[in-house]
């Protein structure tokens, strides 16, 4: 919309154009007359009536030049009224003062006036001319002036005053209309404004809706063509909007005929043909799977004018349910598979347990002996399969126990290494924080520790350096939970062969296994178990640097805190 100013500058000039048009209507007129008249051709008072109009041209030739260079329009405006009211004021005198047929010109100058300034420049304009032409009027009464003609017989006073009354009257009434109607008039284009900036908005505010939308929208007209596209359907589509609005959308959708789309009430469709899935190529080629639904676009009245068409990308979706499917199917074999191993474990019990009295009472001696030693050993490793895949498939409801991390940490380290160290030459770092209690299932937690340190002493068959770092886990390292919870931070680390990035991403996985004997459940029942704690599990490696598994154990408050005493310090020990 027009800014106050531009639309000031703009009734300047028609007020410049329309003066001139009537200084050159009024020149018409005279000579008009004097063609009539030759003989008056050059009489003072038709010289008098020229050089009026001359002084218009002028002064409208002056106003374009200030129009140019003025900064104040409005004061200009002012200027040009009072200047036009001038003209008008000799215009009247120079046809007959009261008995002029022009008296009634300076209803224009205050119509102008109402129209440039609205109430103010209406009345002003009124104002200026009842004292211009009541004093001309006064100045005829008391003969200090002649008429045009140089008649100086002074008028009736009653006629005179009647005369002055009815035109005053006539001034202010024209400038009270004008000016009213000229306020309505301001008022109702603000309202307009104001009505289309609340429209402009309420636009924007739709589209950017439509825009912001995750799923595809397409409208069409009666006969079935597109006539809008948000980015949505742009994006899942493959396509811009150029090369969708304006065309049919059976040639986006084939499986929509243009029955369906030129139905004047798709309400009137049935459920199963307004709600539909289908699949889509798109122009890269990809495959997806479309669901969409059908409904009517109507107008305020009431009557229908297109289609809208909503559709979503459902191949995420159905892949998911597929997955889920799957999952289901891989439980049930899960579930299988462990009764299976359950029931394998018991022969393979008493298998083993004949074997080791068949190798105590018979004599066996060179390759029988390394046989039936062969035989225990892979026995024995088979049970542990067993025992591990039955932990992870199977796992036992948690007997929850309060306990000390710190007393269990230190056994299973000093049996471990009693065990595992052989001729490797491993230096053991521990700082296990005395007191860590914790509320835990004992067994599991001793496999836990037993499989970590396990782990780091078998990624380290030329021997290392085995860290073991159990603290209270507030304000130090990586918290996976609030502050208000208090946990218990266990650290084990190696300086073993590491564990490529592509590895790392695995290492959770059942079965997956980077070792020639190993069964590859070690860590998945590790998981396992501290997931099912409400622990995290984080690791850190580097190929050939080492590997360091770090644990966020929910602890329990030690006896001094509940006792009312102080807790143990947060920090490393």
């Amino acid at each position: 919309m027009p800014s106050q100013r531009e639309v000031l500058f703009s009734r300047l000039q028609w007020l410049m154009f329309l003066r001139v048009a009537l200084a050159t209507f009024l020149l018409g007129a005279a000579l008009l007359l004097q063609l009539r008249e030759p003989q008056g051709l050059l009489t003072p008072h038709r010289l008098s009536l020229y050089g009026l109009i001359a002084t218009t041209y002028l002064l409208s030739l002056f106003y374009v030049y200030l129009l140019k260079v003025f900064e104040d329009l409005e004061a200009l405006a002012y200027l040009q009224i009072g200047a036009d009211i001038l003209l008008e004021t000799v215009l009247v005198y120079l046809t007959g003062l009261e008995e002029s047929v022009f008296a009634s010109i300076y209803n224009l100058s205050i119509i102008t006036g109402s129209t440039l300034l609205y109430q103010r420049g209406g009345l002003t304009a009124a104002f200026m001319s009842s004292f211009l032409y009541g004093g001309l009027l006064n100045l005829r009464y008391f003969g200090v002036v002649p008429l045009g003609g140089g008649e100086t017989l002074p008028p009736v006073g009653s006629e005179i005053y009647y005369t002055l009354l009815v035109n005053m009257s006539a001034f202010f009434l024209v400038a009270f209309l004008s000016s009213y109607l000229a306020e309505q008039v301001r008022l109702s284009q603000r309202e307009l404004e104001e009505t289309q900036s609340d429209l402009s908005e309420l636009t924007a505010i739709h589209e950017h809706i439509l825009q912001c939308l995750q799923s595809g929208l397409i409208t069409t007209d009666l006969e079935g063509r597109i006539t809008f596209a948000n980015r949505a359907a742009e994006e899942i589509l493959n396509l811009d909007g150029e090369q969708l609005v304006g065309r049919p959308l059976e040639q986006i959708f084939p499986q929509l005929g243009p029955a369906k789309l030129r139905a004047t009430d798709a309400k009137n469709l049935p459920y199963t043909e307004r709600r539909k899935s289908m699949d889509y190529r798109r122009r890269d080629g990809e495959q997806i799977h479309l669901g969409f639904s059908l409904s009517s676009l109507y107008r305020s009245d009431g009557t229908p004018m297109g289609t809208i068409v909503h559709f979503q990308d459902l191949t995420q979706t159905i892949t998911l349910e597929e997955q889920l499917r799957r999952v289901d199917r891989l439980a049930t074999v899960g579930e299988m598979a462990a009764r299976l191993a359950h029931e394998i474990r018991n022969p393979l019990a008493s298998l083993s347990g004949s074997i080791q009295l068949l190798r105590e009472e018979l004599a066996l001696e060179g390759s029988n002996r390394r046989l039936m030693d062969i035989v225990l050993r892979e026995t024995q490793r088979l049970n542990g399969l067993l025992t591990d895949f039955l932990l992870f498939a199977r796992p036992e409801k948690l007997q929850l126990e309060e306990m000390d991390l710190s007393r269990m940490l230190n056994e299973v380290l000093e049996l471990i290494m009693e065990r595992k160290r052989g001729d490797r030459p491993v230096e053991v770092k521990a700082r296990i924080q005395p007191q860590l209690n914790i509320l835990a299932d004992p067994k599991k937690m001793r496999q836990t520790i037993w499989n970590l340190l396990n782990n780091a002493l078998e990624a380290m068959p030329d021997g290392g350096r085995l860290g073991v770092r159990a603290r209270w886990g507030e304000g130090h390292g990586r918290r996976p939970i609030s502050e208000d919870s208090r946990w218990v931070l266990l650290e084990v680390e190696d300086t073993g062969e590491g564990i490529s990035p592509e590895d790392l991403k695995h290492i959770f996985d059942p079965f997956f296994t980077t070792k020639e004997k190993g069964t590859g459940l070690g860590l998945s029942v590790v998981h396992r178990c501290i997931e099912d704690l409400g622990g995290k599990i984080f690791v850190r490696s580097r190929k050939g640097r080492g590997t360091c598994f770090t644990l966020w154990i929910p602890s329990i408050p030690p006896k001094e805190k509940r006792q009312g005493g102080t807790a143990p310090p947060g920090g490393s020990s």
